[in-house]
């Protein structure tokens, strides 16, 4: 059984656009589309020890399968998106997808943006 979320918790709007290289390796972010009830977490995340860490996340978008709007399980294809949130723009650098254990459905996606 999955963990159960409220979705009185999911209280934050995004908006996601995958990210487009040319030939030219110039970069666009075309047909943005928005996710509703997420969470997002502003918490910074690291990596190192001591005077040695590095920043690999300015937050973490929680999505929910049952919950979210226009969810996705991303692959690969979607680092590097632009994620916009409360008039910040963000990059995703990598993703968690979170499974039911009785039928190994994707249930949540974490992504992890800076």
């Amino acid at each position: 059984m999955t963990e159960l979320i409220d979705a009185s918790w999911l209280v934050d709007s995004i908006t996601i656009a995958k990210a487009i290289e040319d030939d030219w390796q110039n970069t666009t972010y075309p047909n943005p589309i928005t996710l509703d009830n997420v969470r997002v977490d502003l918490t910074k995340q690291y990596t190192g020890v001591g005077n040695n860490r590095e920043i690999v996340a300015n937050a973490t978008v929680f999505l929910f399968a049952r919950f979210t709007g226009n969810y996705f399980v991303p692959d690969d294809n979607w680092l590097k998106s632009k994620v916009a949130y409360n008039g910040h723009e963000y990059l995703v650098t990598d993703y968690v997808v979170n499974h039911e254990i009785e039928t190994n459905k994707p249930y949540s996606v974490e992504l992890k943006v800076i």
